[in-house]
């Protein structure tokens, strides 16, 4: 074999190599290409999950904010006849509410709206998963005097991932030191028909990024994450 030849056939091998080696490559910045986009479908899942968990908690807080208004309007209720005594909690009895259940918010002959258990993974909270209390108030949100200065809430303790998910979509902070209450009542001030002058998110306070926010989620002073709707507005 002349030298004519043998170069050739080292020419062929070398472009067969140089084909390899791109072909190499190619494939892994497709194998790199790849994992990125699953990884960044998994995020937009997870996204989408929690923003799914988010509308659902303010849908289902906002109910009673029209249950409410149902049995003041059409019941004839006062405020301080509403009752949420139900089959899950027995701390809600309200005695001034009437014997007809017409003013209670779980009953049929109310507002017929359900108890919810929320699955461990939405909500972190233990116990009783939520409450509603008497005891808060939210400057720009309801009118006070200073006898019954404070707002009826319902409250839940959520995963940070949630609360943060609510208050960007509700285009709220998620900035700590913006949505902390350094100072909160207890969350078993449950509502039984009357109110107190409790905890107050104002200007002169703190947690100024919830001003004006019916609906948002807070931190409290024990670093709980703290899903709340005010519903009803005083």
């Amino acid at each position: 074999m002349n030298k004519k030849h043998e170069y050739i056939r080292y020419k062929e091998r070398g472009n067969v190599l140089w084909f390899i080696l791109v072909a190499v490559v190619m494939l892994s910045a497709l194998t790199v290409l790849l994992s990125r986009s699953g990884s960044s479908v998994d995020q937009s899942g997870d996204v989408e999950q929690l923003r799914i968990k988010a509308n659902q908690l303010m849908r289902y807080g906002s109910s009673f904010e029209k249950g409410i208004d149902r049995l003041k309007i059409i019941n004839n209720c006062s405020e301080n006849d509403i009752s949420f005594k139900n089959s899950i909690v027995a701390t809600y009895n309200n005695t001034s509410s009437p014997a007809d259940n017409s003013c209670h918010i779980f009953k049929t002959a109310g507002a017929g709206l359900q108890w919810r258990t929320f699955a461990t993974d939405e909500l972190n909270a233990g116990g009783n998963n939520m409450a509603f209390i008497n005891s808060f108030r939210i400057e720009d949100v309801g009118y006070h005097t200073a006898i019954s200065g404070s707002d009826l809430l319902m409250v839940a303790r959520v995963s940070k991932n949630l609360c943060d998910r609510i208050n960007i979509d509700l285009g709220l902070s998620t900035t700590a030191a913006d949505i902390t209450v350094s100072t909160v009542d207890d969350w078993n001030n449950f509502f039984v028909g009357t109110f107190t002058d409790g905890h107050k998110i104002e200007t002169a306070g703190d947690a100024t990024g919830l001003i004006g926010a019916q609906t948002g989620c807070m931190i409290d002073n024990n670093g709980h994450h703290i899903f709340y709707h005010v519903v009803l507005v005083r």
